[in-house]
């Protein structure tokens, strides 16, 4: 990709539908060297990919979009640093769309209950200092609002607070009744 040999990067993925979760130098995938370059083609490549391999649903740590790096960042947050607009937007709208499975209360989910999270700056981190919300994701937290309460006036209720994001932008819908739910005890 960073030599831009566009051809040869679609025939290895095509060859090696896996090679979209390898990780590089620094624990990067392809998707963060594709958003960090602006390649947008590459990245809903590397997203189609992810999906027909490991499915198109997107779960806590099985969401290609939500991989971190050895820095903590992802593929999103090299996007929007670097000011590829249209690739963040690309990145959100694959977050987005996909259908989450409901196993709320499957043994992964009560074991991160247990696990201790600290606030630092916008980020929620745990126990490994690993982000599980960060302030960068504000830009999609804005349009899981205008998704969930397109018009005021509607009841609300959101599973989870993290950094409370999408519950200040719900309430800018003026909702009639809005309840928020949250398993974690430090949050």
């Amino acid at each position: 990709l960073s030599q831009g040999d566009a051809a040869g990067f679609r025939r290895a993925l095509e060859s090696r539908r896996d090679i979209c979760i390898r990780r590089g130098e620094h624990d990067r995938t392809l998707l963060h060297l594709a958003a960090a370059l602006g390649d947008k083609a590459a990245v809903q490549a590397l997203l189609e990919a992810f999906g027909s391999r490991f499915g198109r649903h997107i779960e806590l740590g099985q969401s290609l979009e939500l991989y971190v790096d050895a820095f903590g960042m992802t593929a999103g947050e090299y996007a929007f640093a670097a000011g590829h607009q249209e690739v963040f937007e690309a990145l959100m709208e694959s977050a987005t769309s996909r259908s989450r499975p409901f196993n709320f209360s499957g043994e992964e989910n009560k074991a991160y209950v247990k696990r201790k999270l600290k606030y630092e700056s916008d980020v929620l981190l745990d126990a490994d200092n690993k982000g599980v919300m960060m302030g960068w994701e504000e830009p999609l937290m804005a349009r899981h609002a205008e998704m969930i309460a397109p018009e005021p006036g509607l009841a609300i209720l959101n599973i989870g607070f993290g950094l409370g994001l999408v519950d200040g932008f719900l309430q800018e819908t003026k909702p009639k009744l809005h309840c928020i739910v949250e398993a974690h005890p430090d949050v």
